[in-house]
């Protein structure tokens, strides 16, 4: 559970249940970092002695960060191009939360009909990191 909270994966399943719960776009970001830093303290308290295994979940942690970090400081800006994480957020927004799409449904329309950079680079990484877990044999 803790992993599905990191990398892109974490960012689309972060906005959805925080926007499903009624948080504003402008509390998502201070949210889910607070939220991130303690599952990722959590998890390295865990599992720091595999030292592969959590470099790898920290390179995550930093994605999602990362976009937390970028969405936050467009909303403080007022930012609202279309080349941007709130692009992202509004999308996910829309198709899961008010259309209640899949995420698949949403990956699909999003690589469709995005023409800017970040939002359609964004989805197309997502696509391939939920390809990659999905494959990953369940034993």
């Amino acid at each position: 559970d803790d992993l599905d909270a990191l990398g892109l994966t974490g960012v689309f399943r972060y906005t959805e249940i925080y926007l499903k719960r009624g948080i504003s776009m402008d509390q998502l970001p201070r949210k889910v970092m607070a939220n991130l830093r303690n599952r990722f303290t959590s998890f390295t308290n865990a599992y720091s002695s595999l030292h592969q295994y959590s470099d790898k979940q920290r390179q995550r942690y930093v994605e999602t960060m990362d976009f937390f970090t970028k969405l936050e400081d467009e909303i403080s800006q007022k930012q609202a191009a279309q080349d941007s994480a709130i692009t992202v957020v509004n999308l996910l927004n829309e198709m899961l939360v008010n259309q209640s799409n899949s995420i698949e449904q949403t990956i699909d329309y999003a690589l469709n009909t995005l023409t800017a950079s970040y939002p359609l680079n964004f989805f197309k990484k997502l696509k391939a990191e939920l390809e990659v877990t999905t494959a990953i044999p369940i034993v």
